[in-house]
């Protein structure tokens, strides 16, 4: 009898470097990405995570890790990174973020 968890091939293993759209969840981005591992044969179980939670409102580079790469999460989020926002200090919104409509400022 055939294990429903095991692939004919080996589990996959290695490190996805994604551009995560926006309003696309962290979490969201590895459920596709173990959906299509699975769906290319990849074992029911396969471990898919992520290395750091962007924001859903963030775009940006997202570090997927895949079977037993994810052992690797600490390593890899170890190193430096940078962030660049962009302001625009003409409007605001009733929640300070772009989940509401803009609302020109006063005085602007």
């Amino acid at each position: 009898m055939t294990d429903p968890n095991q692939s004919n091939g080996p589990s996959p293993t290695g490190l996805l470097v994604i551009n995560k759209a926006y309003r696309r969840t962290s979490t969201g981005v590895c459920t596709v990405v173990k959906a299509r591992l699975r769906a290319g044969g990849a074992p029911k179980r396969v471990k898919v995570g992520h290395g750091g939670t962007l924001d859903p409102l963030a775009t940006g580079v997202l570090v997927i890790l895949v079977g037993k790469a994810t052992k690797l999460c600490d390593e890899v989020m170890a190193g430096e990174k940078g962030y660049l926002a962009q302001v625009d200090l003409g409007v605001t919104s009733p929640t300070d973020d772009l989940e509401s409509e803009a609302i020109p400022a006063l005085g602007a």
